[in-house]
């Protein structure tokens, strides 16, 4: 069953502080925690709330840079919300996202 979208983001949240270790009953788990910033971005993206979006896309994207052990299964879905977000809040043109999309 899908939820709403505020319902998605809270859960996306609690996920996100679990994976990040944020609390001693939490275990830091970068695979998770990228998968959940890159579905936050998204939700944030569905919501029109592309500066947000982006800043998320931007901590998951450094958080695949700075994990040299960490396998992202899916990278383009990571890129694909970064090139949407940066080209919905005005930081990439119409060529520059087309170019970014291929």
């Amino acid at each position: 069953m899908l939820h709403s979208v505020q319902v998605a983001r809270e859960r996306l949240r609690q996920a996100i502080d679990f994976f990040g270790g944020a609390s001693d009953e939490s275990a830091y788990d970068h695979v998770h925690l990228c998968i959940g910033l890159v579905n936050l971005a998204a939700n944030h993206i569905v919501e029109a709330e592309f500066h947000t979006a982006f800043d998320i896309c931007r901590r998951a994207h450094a958080l695949v840079q700075a994990e040299s052990l960490l396998t992202f299964a899916r990278p383009d879905i990571l890129a694909t919300n970064l090139t949407i977000a940066e080209y919905l809040c005005g930081r990439l043109s119409d060529a520059e996202a087309l170019d970014a999309a291929r």
